[in-house]
């Protein structure tokens, strides 16, 4: 019924057939949130509990048809309706690891270059260091997995103690799994930082070879490993903000190359701008309700995606103007490096900040084959419960920003002892665009009269954020230019944050945007009408600035768009132009081309 334990040198494994109770079934399915509709929100109570710890790291992992989470000493799986398939500890002779001990900072993701599921987590027998790696034969995890078992005692003639929170990445080739270790058994400062890089194709084939062991520098790390999805990707890259020397403007790179053989690292320090490392003594949370405020850990970085050329990550830091811990995020593109010798750049930075005197911590990025990216964290303030939380970024959004902050599940108690959590987790869903999962601590009471640490999983966006595109033509007007307008912001009607655009119009000439839901092609004026009848204006007139651009915010909770026939509901789509006047033009007037967008709910 389960994976059997595997040495460093050879695999076993065993079919995982396991058929949920009828009472799992149930409990499940009345933790559902909502039924998962079209690019709505979906979420349910996925771990009840903390999974052997009273600060839950959670781990989520999306394929086709399945979600994989894991919490400490807890795995379960998932059909993306919410309901279970699998659930188990990791230790324990019937465990997920037969035989191994119980384990902290469990980690999973989906491979996408072999279709296939990968779990992690390290555990302590006795005085001994074991680090479990399995990997499972295609994207339903409820088959065969095969397992690799190392000790972590010792790697490259270096004793080593006490481990702390692995990180999980993937490339076309290996499996990677970053951990820290202490100076000693009852220390609290870091001695050493290791990578160590399973021969993926091995493992698969039940016959896995030892891993090699890469340390990047004798330091506190806390790599944050790359889930690479480029197939030709030039390394497998990690991310910390704790470089050599500390500085608190910049993010340590490391790439990592040959990973199987001999592996060569290559460090870049990456200028960003300035944040605060968060004290977990100072920065804290405050709750709703009481003065004490819940804890979190420092600035360290979870994991990292590498997609399309860029490295992506996120972590909290102190924000020093506000003293409040807020999200920060970066975009770095890579460039070939190190093998192009091309610097990697910052494409652009953001911070998660609702304002006010809320609170953004434990984040987690996904990023999908469009570029857009989905961002789930922890959110509370003295006005609120601590929640899990969700925003996202459009590729075509303004670099830096953010929309669509909102929170996906909320406590109902609050946490007075020890630390909240520790990091969210986020993936993307690659059968709809724009559509991302993610995972998070929030605490809720238990039937003894406790308050249980609890995981949340939630889906949100969706193929909607994909929907707009331009058709028919545009004519040039008396600048020589033909206009063009484009749709920004969310197409999500809860978001309200619809925006439209007309480019290369008449400088501070006057204009008309307007819709409607047919499409058409015929001369108008100087143009093309692109709209057929009937169409509804949007009022009142807009002016173009001195570069000839008009920009309208769409709020969709008001007319025309709430009612009447100008009303926007989830499942159109319509059809925007902007009209404007040209007096240098004989007819007097011209058009941009048109575009269309499907809104959601």
């Amino acid at each position: 019924m389960i994976t059997l334990h595997a040495s460093a040198s050879s695999a076993r494994s065993h079919l995982v057939r396991p058929r949920p109770s009828a009472f799992l079934r149930l409990a499940l399915a009345l933790s559902l949130s909502t039924s998962p509709a079209l690019a709505q929100d979906f979420g349910f109570e996925a771990f009840p509990d903390g999974a052997g710890t009273g600060q839950p790291g959670s781990s989520i992992a999306v394929g086709p048809s399945h979600v994989v989470g894991a919490v400490n000493n807890e795995i379960r799986f998932f059909l993306k309706d919410g309901t279970p398939t699998y659930q188990n500890t990791f230790s324990g002779s019937l465990g997920f690891f037969p035989g191994a001990g119980t384990v902290f900072d469990s980690q999973a993701l989906f491979d996408p270059h072999t279709q296939r599921f990968v779990v992690a987590g390290a555990y302590t027998i006795g005085f001994q260091d074991f680090l479990n790696v399995a990997i499972s034969d295609d994207a339903d995890p409820n088959g065969v997995w095969r397992q690799q078992t190392v000790q972590i005692d010792s790697l490259n003639g270096v004793a080593l103690f006490s481990w702390d929170r692995p990180t999980l990445g993937v490339d076309a080739q290996a499996i990677y799994v970053a951990i820290d270790f202490f100076f000693g058994s009852s220390s609290s400062t870091f001695s050493h930082g290791f990578v160590l890089n399973f021969d993926k194709a091995a493992l698969i084939a039940g016959a896995p070879l030892p891993p090699t062991a890469v340390e990047p520098f004798q330091d506190p790390i806390s790599l944050g490993a790359a889930r690479t999805y480029d197939a030709n990707a030039p390394a497998e890259y990690f991310v910390s903000p704790f470089g050599e020397p500390l500085g608190s403007n910049r993010m340590m790179l490391i790439a990592l190359t040959n990973p199987l053989g001999t592996p060569t690292v290559t460090r870049f320090d990456l200028t960003v701008p300035a944040f605060g490392f968060v004290d977990p003594a100072v920065d804290v949370i405050p709750q709703l309700g009481t003065p004490t405020p819940a804890t979190i850990t420092d600035s360290r970085t979870k994991r990292s995606v590498y997609r399309n050329g860029s490295l992506w990550t996120a972590h909290h830091v102190h924000n020093p103007a506000t003293s409040r811990v807020v999200v920060r995020w970066y975009e770095v593109r890579m460039n070939g490096w190190p093998a192009s010798g091309q610097s990697p750049v910052l494409v652009q930075s953001g911070e998660i900040d609702p304002g006010a005197t809320v609170h953004t911590f434990f984040p987690d990025v996904a990023v999908d084959s469009q570029g857009n990216a989905g961002f789930v964290y922890n959110r509370g303030s003295s006005s609120e419960l601590i929640s899990v939380a969700r925003a996202f970024r459009l590729a075509a959004d303004p670099l830096g920003t953010v929309q669509g902050l909102q929170s996906m599940h909320t406590s109902t108690s609050l946490g007075l002892f020890g630390t909240w959590g520790l990091y969210g987790s986020a993936d993307v869903d690659e059968s709809m665009p724009g559509r991302f999962w993610g995972s998070g601590t929030f605490r809720r009471p238990n039937q003894f009269g406790g308050v249980n640490p609890a995981t949340w999983f939630g889906a949100f966006g969706g193929a909607c954020n994909a929907g707009a595109a331009n058709y028919c033509i545009s004519n040039p007007n008396s600048t020589g230019q033909a206009a063009r307008i484009s749709t920004g912001g969310s197409l999500s009607i809860a978001d309200n944050s619809f925006t439209l655009t007309a480019s290369s119009c008449i400088p501070n000439g006057f204009g008309l945007f307007f819709y409607g839901k047919t499409q058409t092609q015929v001369p108008f004026g100087a143009g093309v009408r692109c709209i057929g009848n009937p169409v509804v204006r949007i009022n009142p007139p807009n002016h173009a600035d001195a570069l000839g651009t008009a920009t309208r915010s769409i709020d969709l909770s008001a007319p025309p768009f709430d009612g009447g026939p100008g009303a926007i509901h989830a499942g159109e789509t319509w059809n925007f132009q902007y009209w404007y006047r040209d007096v240098a033009d004989p007819l007097g007037f011209n058009l941009t081309d048109g575009a269309s967008a499907t809104f959601c709910q």
